[in-house]
């Protein structure tokens, strides 16, 4: 019983706590950076009408202390500043932890009355980024003192990835309206849709149509748990997961859902993407200019 359960003690530190090179965590600190840049650039312009007490807000749980719009335009223009910082590596923890601080007031104070997930992601990967040294690989960080990079946070942002497939897919499996079609043909042409939704839904396809793109949804979201967790099906998952949430942008309004596509980098081999960041730095080396007089 005492063998059994230090197997298990076991077991459970090599899953969590095994030392690993930090290239997976480093790259998806990059690439939630740069998608956290954009989605500030999108909502920059609207700062004074969304987080100031000169504009149009719904706190959430928290009381009715909008800031004067001078004082919203700083508190947002520091989170760019921060998100730049987690995007080279330095100081990560400490940017990661204050953006997060900055985005829940942001959050409380308007963008939770949607209780969007993508939003609740965002938190969950600041967090994630305010405790792991993601810095210390291609970043800043890793010209200071090195410490032992732990494979826990790809662990929790891979997990995460596979709930969240595996939970929408189940939650449209028992429910009714999804199984003829007439959920998703009425998002064609709902709030939400674009004008290639429109142009779909004014094809007049027949309800057959409607319920085998219903099914076809459900099964790929079902699916794209297993494919991302077992080793040799990954490569496919990834690029399923990455064609379904960019065919999401191109149909509805609702390019923030793209936040899941940067957690699909911690589920491809290691190997390529050495060879991607090799090859980033080969043309990086290209373009820098040579010492003055060189031919």
């Amino acid at each position: 019983m005492i063998d059994r359960v230090a197997r298990i003690a076991r077991g459970y530190d090599a899953f969590w706590m095994r030392e690993t090179s930090g290239l997976h965590l480093g790259c998806f600190r990059i690439v939630f950076a740069l998608y956290m840049l954009a989605y500030l650039a999108v909502l920059a312009p609207h700062v004074v009408v969304l987080f100031s007490n000169h504009g149009v807000y719904a706190p959430y749980l928290v009381p009715d202390l909008a800031p004067s719009p001078a004082v919203a335009c700083l508190l947002f223009g520091a989170m760019p500043v921060l998100a730049l910082s987690i995007l080279v590596g330095y100081r990560t923890e400490l940017s990661a932890l204050l953006l997060l601080a900055l985005y829940l007031h942001h959050y409380f104070l308007q963008l939770a009355v949607k209780q969007s997930s993508f939003e609740r992601l965002i938190i969950l990967y600041l967090a994630i980024l305010a405790l792991a040294g993601s810095g210390q690989r291609l970043g800043f960080d890793g010209m200071r003192a090195p410490r032992p990079r732990l494979v826990w946070a790809e662990r929790l942002i891979a997990a995460q990835s596979v709930f969240l497939y595996t939970g929408s897919g189940l939650w449209k499996l028992l429910n009714p309206a999804w199984h003829g079609g007439a959920l998703l043909q009425s998002t064609f042409q709902g709030m939400w849709a674009t004008p290639l939704a429109f142009q779909v839904a004014a094809l007049g396809l027949p309800a057959t149509a409607w319920a085998a793109g219903s099914w076809s949804i459900v099964a790929l979201e079902l699916s794209l748990g297993p494919l991302l967790m077992w080793r040799k099906t990954r490569t496919l998952g990834v690029l399923l997961a990455t064609a379904f949430h960019v065919g999401n942008w191109l149909l509805l309004f609702i390019p923030e859902f793209l936040v899941c596509v940067t957690a699909l980098v911690v589920f491809l081999d290691e190997r390529t993407l050495e060879r991607a960041v090799n090859a980033l730095r080969r043309l990086a080396a290209l373009r820098r200019p040579g010492p003055a007089g060189a031919s």
